[in-house]
């Protein structure tokens, strides 16, 4: 199989959110310069308070996220950027810290794209609707999307003086906000590399740039169906090697390194996408000799495809859109074997030589009949 060595060098999460799956934020920190530290944007009317009675919690959990008074008027708190997969939840708790709701008083939770724009609203609340506005109510939002996105926690109100309460939020997703561009808790998101790997391929080195004498590097993937590492080629596992399986599909390859004094550092990741093999099925019919036989090619894959196939005389290439794909060969005295010798589509993976068929072209033979006679 091919050998790919890729180097591992960029985008770098903090270690427990690449590990656990997921973003939180509970405001214990009490510390609006320590959640914009984590690209956290608290700069639409909200601010973080240490005590109140209002609070969610109690104790060293009880500093909380509140709005500035709602009437007439739309807050906001947006979240780093979260690479998601598609799977998971979206975790937090909330209220009105009284009841002096006015007309309108309403949470919504928004899926930003990487512009700034509203790309999904999976969750409203209505304070008004509610019979106790003031009780603490726990959500869990089902994430259905995948990619890197912003969610933003929005509250609107019309009258009155409530104002909005949230604490405990937990993402499940990985980190992806660069946060050495952070302007006061507003950063962009991260660019993560990403590479294209056939299935099945055996043996793939990935490395780790300028690895640190006396440190020691854990890898792991996304899906530990998708590949297996073997962790034996270099002692402190800053090379390793991966088996991918034949299951197509994106994953993420993560790295993260502990120091000989035992700290551990960052995650660095790589999304890996791993692409189908194609394959290619051959069935020609008997004919008589004298008549032209047919060749009809069954594609999976990505089309188009080239396939390259000979009758040991000629050899033919052709470039097929769509399946199956029917080829008229020549009119044979004899019969042959039409066998199959690449197969390439319309991704970097090509066929695995050993899958290529090879296929019987059978003449018959036309009956050779006896002079007529008159007995």
């Amino acid at each position: 199989m091919k050998k790919k060595l890729l180097l591992l060098t960029l985008f770098t999460v903090p270690l427990f959110n690449t590990l656990k799956a997921q973003v939180t934020q509970n405001f214990n920190h009490n510390s609006t310069a320590t959640a914009n530290a984590s690209c956290w944007d608290l700069s639409n009317g909200v601010s973080i308070r240490g005590t109140g009675g209002d609070a969610i919690n109690t104790g060293v959990d009880e500093p909380f996220l509140r709005t500035n008074n709602l009437n007439n008027q739309t807050y906001s708190l947006k979240t780093p950027f979260v690479k998601f997969n598609g799977t998971g939840i979206i975790a937090f708790n909330h209220k009105l810290h009284n009841t002096n709701m006015g007309t309108v008083r309403e949470l919504q939770v928004k899926i930003l794209d990487q512009s700034g724009n509203t790309v999904n609203t999976p969750f409203t609340y209505d304070y008004v609707a509610a019979a106790t506005p003031t009780t603490t109510q726990a959500e869990a939002v089902t994430v259905a999307w995948s990619g890197i996105y912003q969610v933003e926690f929005e509250w609107t109100g019309s009258g009155g003086a409530a104002r909005g309460v949230i604490d405990d939020i937990s993402i499940h997703g990985s980190y992806a906000s660069d946060s050495s561009l952070n302007n006061n808790g507003v950063c962009p998101a991260m660019s993560i590399p990403t590479d294209t790997i056939c299935s099945s391929y055996a043996d793939q080195e990935y490395k780790i740039y300028n690895p640190v004498s006396g440190s020691n590097y854990s890898w792991f993937i996304s899906n530990p169906a998708a590949g297996t590492i073997d962790n034996s080629i270099t002692a402190d596992n800053s090379t390793i090697q991966i088996d991918w399986s034949g299951t197509s599909g994106l994953y993420t390859l993560n790295v993260y390194e502990t120091s000989s004094t035992g700290c551990i550092g960052d995650t660095v990741q790589m999304d890996v996408i791993v692409d189908t093999l194609p394959t290619v099925d051959v069935i020609i019919n008997p004919v008589c000799a004298g008549s032209a036989p047919t060749a009809t090619f069954t594609f999976t894959g990505t089309a188009p495809w080239v396939v390259s196939y000979t009758d040991g005389t000629t050899t033919y290439t052709d470039t097929v859109a769509s399946s199956p794909f029917v080829k008229t060969l020549p009119a044979y005295v004899s019969s042959q074997t039409l066998t199959v010798l690449s197969l390439d589509q319309n991704t970097a993976c090509s066929a695995d030589p050993a899958s290529l068929p090879s296929v019987p072209i059978v003449i018959n033979p036309k009956p050779s009949t006896g002079l007529i006679f008159h007995q």
